[in-house]
C-alpha cells in the first residue's frame, strides 16, 4: 500500500512538473533584429518610450504589424500562483537546479509599443481597454499599467487627449487622475497639445497636487520649450522647496532645449535645500555637460 502511495505520489509530482514545462516554454516571438521581441521590450523604459535606449529606438522601426498578435499576448499576462509555487519548491528541493520561472510582466512595455503602431493596431484595441479598466487586485494591474493603456488607445483610436489631461488632474477622484497622470506621462511628446492645459493650472491658484502635477506633466511632455520654459522657471522663485524641485526636474527633461533657463538654475546651486541642489546640479549637466563642468559640477 505503502509503495503504491508512493507510486502515485510520483506520478503526480511528475505531471505538475510537466505543466509546468509547459506553461513555461516560450512563444514563437517574432524576431527583430536577430533578437526575440521580448528582449526588445526589456529594453523599454515602462513610462514613456521616449526614454527607452538608444538601441531599443534603432530597433523600433523594425516592429510592424506582424508583432501585433505577441503584443496582444503580452497585453493578457496574468499572475500565476502555480508557477510561483513552483519557482519556490524549485529554490528549496533542487537548490536553483531546476530552473522554473514565471514569464516576465511586460504589459506596459507592450501597451506603449502598441500605441506606437497607431491605428495599425487597432485589433489590440479590446485588450487595452480592459487593461485600461481593470482594477482587480488579483490581476496585480498597476497605475502606470493602465495609464500605457489608455495612452496606448489615444494614439489608436486617436481620442481627444485633452479630456485626459483634465482628468489627470482631477484632484478629488485620485484613482483615476493616477491613471491619467500616468497616461500623459506615457504619451510624452504625443501630448503636446495638452501644454497650455497644464500651464493654465500652475498660474492658476489651486491645489498643491494639481500643480504638482502639472509641472511633472510639463517635463515628461518636454515640448513647447516657449511656453513651457517660462512657467516653470517661474516656479524656482517658490517658496515650496517641492516647486522648486519638481520643477528643475521637469526642466532637466528639455536638456538642450532648456538652455534658456540656465542662469536660473545655477542660482539654484545655492538653494536652502540640499536635494535641490543636487537635482539643479543634475539638470545643468543634461542642458549642457560642458558648461556644467566649467561650474565645478562633476560630470
Amino acid at each position: 500500500m505503502q509503495i503504491r502511495k508512493r507510486h502515485w505520489f510520483g506520478l503526480a509530482a511528475l505531471a505538475a512538473i510537466g505543466i509546468v514545462v509547459f506553461l513555461c516554454v516560450p512563444s514563437n516571438e517574432p524576431i527583430i533584429n536577430g533578437q526575440p521581441l521580448g528582449y526588445w521590450l526589456g529594453h523599454v523604459k515602462a513610462d514613456t518610450l521616449d526614454q527607452s535606449s538608444a538601441e531599443f529606438k534603432a530597433a523600433l522601426p523594425a516592429i510592424d504589424e506582424h508583432c501585433i498578435p505577441a503584443l496582444i499576448d503580452e497585453l493578457n499576462w496574468k499572475p500565476s500562483p502555480l508557477l510561483r509555487s513552483a519557482e519556490k519548491l524549485s529554490r528549496n528541493w533542487t537548490h536553483n537546479r531546476l530552473a522554473i520561472h514565471e514569464p516576465p510582466n511586460r504589459r506596459a512595455e507592450a501597451a506603449l509599443v502598441l500605441g506606437w503602431l497607431g491605428p495599425r493596431a487597432s485589433k489590440a484595441i479590446p485588450a487595452l481597454e480592459k487593461m485600461s479598466l481593470d482594477t482587480n487586485a488579483d490581476s496585480e494591474m498597476s497605475v502606470s499599467e493602465r495609464g500605457a493603456a489608455i495612452a496606448a488607445l489615444i494614439l489608436i483610436r486617436h481620442d481627444p487627449m485633452e479630456t485626459v489631461a483634465r482628468k489627470s488632474l482631477d484632484i478629488l477622484d485620485l484613482m483615476h487622475s493616477d491613471d491619467n497622470h500616468y497616461a500623459i506621462i506615457a504619451l510624452g511628446t504625443n501630448a503636446a497639445p495638452c501644454v497650455p492645459i497644464f500651464i493654465g493650472v500652475i498660474n492658476s491658484k489651486t491645489n498643491t497636487l494639481a500643480k504638482l502635477a502639472a509641472i511633472q506633466a510639463l517635463g515628461a511632455i518636454h515640448s513647447r520649450a516657449d511656453l513651457s520654459l517660462p512657467v516653470l522657471t517661474s516656479m524656482l522663485k517658490e517658496t515650496n522647496e517641492m516647486y522648486r524641485f519638481k520643477a528643475i526636474l521637469a526642466i532637466s527633461w528639455f536638456e538642450a532645449s532648456a538652455k534658456p533657463a540656465w542662469s536660473n538654475l545655477v542660482m539654484c546651486l545655492n538653494d536652502s535645500e540640499q536635494a535641490t541642489r543636487n537635482i539643479a546640479a543634475n539638470a545643468l549637466r543634461e542642458i549642457d555637460p560642458v558648461a556644467a563642468q566649467q561650474l565645478g559640477i562633476a560630470p
